[in-house]
């Protein structure tokens, strides 16, 4: 998990999942107040993840098992979860830069 840039206190795993589901919503360390942003990598990565694994249910899994509509939208939504809960371990936060 990763740590604040200015502290080194670990974010809590369930603060970075939050912060994913509200639109990459910053971070604030609980210890000194600083504010973390999620990098643009990280942002690339969490959303290629979810859609290119939620189409690969889609297009190759559900047609080469017959599955039904239902039930490849159900797949696909656990599929997207299981990634979703995954993500807090590996996206990185920073501490925006001031521009002058």
């Amino acid at each position: 998990m990763q740590k604040c840039e200015k502290c080194g206190r670990s974010f809590r795993w369930k603060d970075v999942l939050f912060s994913i589901w509200q639109s990459y919503k910053p971070i604030t360390c609980s210890h000194c107040n600083t504010k973390h942003t999620i990098n643009f990598t990280s942002k690339f990565i969490v959303s290629f993840m979810i859609l290119l694994l939620a189409l690969v249910v889609i297009f190759y899994l559900a047609p080469a098992n017959g599955w039904s509509k239902p039930a490849t939208f159900g797949v696909a939504l656990v599929v997207v979860f299981c990634i979703t809960f995954t993500l807090p371990t590996f996206v990185r936060y920073e501490v925006p830069t001031t521009k002058r």
